[in-house]
């Protein structure tokens, strides 16, 4: 996970081979109030090389049960969209997940896919000069591993 709390941007990036360890990584993020703040844009990333094989439904369960009790226990307001970040040939191995997760009436705000962070940069109409900084992480406090988002193609 990555923050940008001046922009009030934060972006998690899934690569390679991603446990159940990764998403309960995820999961303590929720309680940190001062770095995740319900409020700020998020973009998901999932970069082409992602797998999600070692991923199962409880994982996510319990992953959706963390969210769900963070927000119980804070008053911060949600944002009405998510935008995930998930190139064609990720959507089919991140099919449960998006299956699992994508109920607005439980989680109150929409998802958007879209196919390269250009894209998620356009749809939350940031300014084009953010995109670089984006995908060098510059201006972002960086938790976990975290790289540079490297450009579609």
């Amino acid at each position: 996970m990555s923050v940008d709390l001046e922009r009030g941007i934060r972006i998690f990036t899934f690569s390679g081979s991603v446990t159940p360890a990764d998403l309960e990584f995820v999961a303590t993020r929720y309680i940190d109030r001062e770095h995740y703040r319900f409020t700020d844009r998020e973009i998901v990333h999932f970069a082409p090389d992602v797998s999600l094989a070692e991923i199962e439904a409880e994982d996510l369960g319990a992953l959706a049960d963390r969210f769900f009790e963070a927000r119980r226990t804070r008053d911060d307001v949600l944002p009405d969209e998510t935008i995930w970040v998930m190139p064609e040939q990720v959507r089919s191995e991140a099919r449960l997940w998006r299956e699992f997760t994508h109920d607005p009436e439980c989680t109150q705000k929409d998802r958007r896919y879209v196919e390269t962070l250009e894209a998620a940069v356009a749809a939350y109409r940031l300014p084009d000069a953010w995109l670089e900084d984006i995908r060098q992480g510059k201006g972002f406090r960086h938790f976990g591993e975290v790289g540079t988002i490297a450009p579609a193609g």
